[in-house]
């Protein structure tokens, strides 16, 4: 997102790496969800009631912006699509490799080969990213 570069940031100290949040980071990562929604709305437009993610996978870095996500979903969703991240999200936040750590969440529960799914980051920079795929 333009203009977002100080509210997520790496800094090298002595010490280690350490990630950085401005208090208007979830907001903005937000913004970025918002615009995953619109995409997907759009990409089925054609059958917008027959649509959805049977698995969600997101990392999106703290409780707020998943709360954000489950507040925002479309009508008609399934419940509990986040469970994954938020499982994972209780043992700590690992950063980017979380989403290798909710993606075992799902494989281990035994999600279904052919499940519909959608893969969402977002990372300093402010950056986001998102997927659809099919669960193999």
């Amino acid at each position: 997102l333009p203009g977002t570069q100080d509210l997520h940031r790496l800094e090298t100290r002595e010490d280690g790496t350490h990630f950085v949040m401005d208090r208007r980071g979830p907001r903005a990562v937000q913004e970025t969800v918002t615009a995953m929604w619109e995409w997907l709305r759009l990409r089925y437009q054609d059958d917008p009631g027959s649509w959805h993610p049977d698995v969600l996978l997101a990392h999106p870095g703290g409780t707020r912006v998943l709360e954000y996500m489950e507040q925002t979903m479309p009508d008609g969703w399934p419940s509990g699509l986040l469970q994954y991240s938020r499982d994972s999200y209780t043992s700590g936040n690992r950063g980017g490799a979380a989403v290798f750590d909710i993606m075992r969440r799902a494989y281990d529960a035994g999600q279904k080969a052919g499940s519909r799914a959608v893969l969402y980051a977002a990372a300093p920079g402010l950056t986001a990213t998102a997927l659809e795929g099919e669960w193999l």
